[in-house]
């Protein structure tokens, strides 16, 4: 990551950015100078970091996602598309990319019986995800249909 110095002025609903500086040198110089003629509101020099943060992960991972079917008349317009463009209401892994904290080999992270149920999963593991989330979909079903699993 690099910094990049930032000369702003002001505070709240005033706060400005009056000038961006690579050079620590020349932001404080140019506030110094600045601040030397006392303008009605001095200048001060911040230093902010740019660039992507270091991620813990950066690379592939998979997702998979289940949703029940639900009649017509009570689907939402946020049904899931297909790659190709066509209308389904099942599910779907595929491979994605993230970058971000690490992940687990596999995780469901959402399930929802209210509105239209929905399950997913992710994890860096397809095997491990896969396992989860169809363990996870076959108790969904049972319990809509109010069946007792062992």
């Amino acid at each position: 990551m690099k910094t990049v110095y930032v000369v702003t002025a002001g505070s709240a609903d005033t706060y400005r950015i009056e000038r961006i500086y690579l050079d620590s040198g020349e932001a404080y110089g140019f506030a110094q100078a600045y601040n030397g003629i006392a303008p009605v509101e001095p200048v001060q020099v911040e230093e902010w970091q740019i660039g992507a943060p270091p991620a813990t992960y950066d690379g592939p991972y998979w997702r998979a996602e289940w949703w029940a079917r639900v009649p017509i008349s009570k689907r939402r317009a946020a049904l899931r598309h297909t790659d190709e463009g066509e209308r389904f209401d099942d599910f779907a892994i595929r491979q994605e990319w993230w970058t971000g904290d690490a992940l687990p080999d596999a995780k469901v992270v959402r399930r929802e019986l209210a509105g239209v149920p929905k399950v997913e999963v992710v994890g860096l593991s397809k095997e491990k995800v896969e396992e989860i989330f169809w363990e996870a979909v076959t108790q969904i079903r049972a319990d809509l249909a109010g069946i007792q699993r062992k």
